[in-house]
């Protein structure tokens, strides 16, 4: 009985032995976080900043964007498509996204649903307009969350 009795009490004891872990972000914390990159994002877009636009990206190893039934695989080539874009747009008519979906991962991880819809007033003189939906896969780096897999479609109007 005293056996049984000690193998009781270690029970409550050993656990305050462990090291302490640092404190992980809960589950709102990482949303909001996540969210908060999205809406930068899009004000970024609005506002065509080319920067804030190649830094939501990550420049990792496996880095890979679907999008309309093409495999962009690399930081490097999905930068030259968005640069290609965006230096071609004279104007943002809008952008809007809803329905957002926020599913946390894990404490550095994440990804992040939604349907939008956007037009472009290129230098050409067309209108280029589109709807759908995309998402984003986040990780947590040291400096911000950034984006490692994205895939969606475009419905072009």
């Amino acid at each position: 009985m005293r056996i049984v009795l000690a193998l009781f009490l270690a029970g409550f004891a050993l656990p305050s032995c462990r090291p302490a872990q640092a404190p992980q972000p809960d589950e709102a914390e990482i949303r909001a976080a996540v969210t908060a990159r999205v809406d930068g994002y899009v004000q970024a877009i609005r506002d065509l900043d080319l920067s804030y636009m190649e830094g939501f990206w990550a420049d990792v190893e496996g880095f890979t964007v679907a999008g309309d039934g093409v495999l962009t695989a690399g930081y490097s080539p999905w930068i030259e498509q968005l640069r290609s874009l965006v230096t071609s747009i004279e104007s943002v008519s809008y952008v809007e996204i809803s329905d957002p979906r926020v599913y946390v991962l894990g404490p550095d991880a994440a990804s992040y649903s939604m349907a939008y819809r956007w037009s472009f007033n290129m230098k050409d003189g067309s209108v280029l307009s589109a709807k759908g939906s995309w998402m984003y896969v986040f990780r947590r780096f040291q400096d911000a969350w950034k984006v490692v897999h994205s895939a969606g479609a475009h419905v072009y109007s």
